[in-house]
């Protein structure tokens, strides 16, 4: 930094440099905040997996050995897109 007083250089370039520690903190602050809730999100998405099932569940929800034929059929003929099985006992 160029300036006409020397003796105050180092002051204005103290200033420069802490607007620049304080730009990149504000930075930091706002990547932290940002990876907090993403994590948050993560969490709460992982929580919501972990549902426990018994065995009455898995008669619907199960392996394909858990389900009998004839529910699964009833099963595909209400939910052609269904995605809620495989689940194990927990």
């Amino acid at each position: 930094m160029n300036s006409r007083f020397p003796s105050i250089a180092v002051f204005a370039t103290g200033a420069c440099q802490r607007q620049d520690f304080v730009a990149r903190l504000r930075h930091a602050l706002a990547f932290a905040r940002s990876a907090a809730q993403d994590g948050f999100q993560q969490l709460s998405t992982e929580l919501a997996r972990t549902i426990a099932s018994q065995a009455l569940c898995l008669q619907c929800h199960g392996t394909r050995e858990d389900i009998r034929p004839e529910a699964r059929a009833a099963i595909q003929a209400a939910y052609p897109d269904d995605k809620a099985t495989l689940f194990l006992a927990s």
